[in-house]
């Protein structure tokens, strides 16, 4: 299966952003996988939805001078649409910021309002030090929101990207303030603490699986142990190095990787084991470079199969891995901030 991008699309200059690939339901019959899109010289982006029988969906975000990074699905219990993060603005040089959308690209809230300025007031952390707040706000300038995934609570955690090649990034954890009213617990906005949990150079791709948490810097993986009742994350537990840069990665439902990285115009995809990072098996992928993967159920195949968001010489375009077959979709968590 190969599913075509909208030329119009072209025409914007938008392009895939690298990692946004997600899966949306899960192995539900009305599952889906979504991706944005954006481009480098004007401030525009999409949210693109294939359904399972294979049709797309083109909805334009209307938020201005900055680009989308990922689109994480927000729970149907609060209300669905997306959490939308945006690159640092260009004429302002801040940004990182998570925007609440609904389904149909409007800002939920009372106004276009940014839900949480993670990078542009990064140094809340440290307001009790202005100097130290200013160096954190100041490093922050240099990096963007790369990639995120949610874990089972909801909360979202995310990976920077720098622009300078210094290993000055961070993975956060962002998750919703609340407080008792009346003896109900309510939400009263996003949470104080934006949680640093580890530094990083260029996140590439980010994923639960059980207990474990795996992030992608350059060429390496780093899995951690995850504490899931107290959001945190242990020293890292073990180090998985590939020989060429991490474009992107997923998780199957067995818990091992597919790590797709790459080295010139060949995009290759690997098969790697969770326990020790020994390498399973290579795949040739029929792309010039692979932006995104994620496991889903499309078409009138009830398997669970591999799909790929990138490049080939006819354009932009998602593809099926036809010979990658999991026993159940990536771990899917809808997100619950907002």
């Amino acid at each position: 299966m190969r599913i075509s991008l909208p030329s119009s699309l072209s025409s914007c200059e938008e392009s895939i952003s690298p990692g946004s690939l997600v899966s949306c339901g899960g192995d539900s019959s009305s599952g889906c996988l979504i991706l944005v899109t954006s481009s480098s010289s004007s401030s525009s982006s999409s949210i693109i939805t294939i359904s399972r029988d294979g049709s797309l969906s083109v909805l334009k975000l209307g938020i201005s001078n900055a680009n989308a990074t990922f689109a994480i699905p927000r729970d149907a219990r609060e209300g669905g649409g997306y959490v939308v993060a945006m690159a640092t603005n260009r004429e302002t040089g801040k940004g990182g910021g998570l925007f609440v959308v609904g389904k149909n690209g409007e800002d939920i809230r009372e106004k276009p309002t940014c839900y949480c300025d993670i990078l542009g007031d990064g140094g809340v952390m440290t307001a009790h030090d202005p100097e130290a707040a200013k160096q954190v706000v100041a490093r922050r300038m240099l990096s963007h929101l790369s990639v995120a995934t949610a874990d089972a609570a909801g909360r979202l955690w995310i990976g920077t990207k720098t622009s300078n090649g210094e290993a000055i990034g961070e993975v956060f954890c962002v998750e919703n303030a609340r407080k008792m009213i009346d003896g109900t617990l309510v939400k009263v906005g996003v949470a104080n603490d934006v949680h640093e949990v580890g530094a990083v150079t260029s996140c590439s791709g980010a994923a639960f699986h059980e207990n474990n948490f795996y992030i992608a810097d350059k060429n390496v993986v780093s899995k951690y142990a995850f504490d899931p009742h107290m959001a945190t994350l242990s020293t890292v537990a073990a180090t998985f190095e590939r020989d060429a840069p991490i474009s992107t990665m997923a998780v199957d439902g067995s818990g091992n990787l597919w790590i797709a990285t790459q080295s010139g115009d060949a995009p290759k995809l690997h098969h790697v084991s969770s326990e020790d990072g020994s390498t399973i098996s290579t795949v040739d992928v029929p792309l010039k470079r692979i932006c995104g993967l994620a496991f889903a159920r499309l078409g009138d195949d009830d398997s669970v199969r591999l799909y790929a968001a990138g490049e080939d010489d006819d354009g932009q375009c998602v593809i099926c891995i036809d010979n990658v077959v999991s026993n159940v979709a990536s771990t899917y968590h809808a997100c619950t901030l907002g």
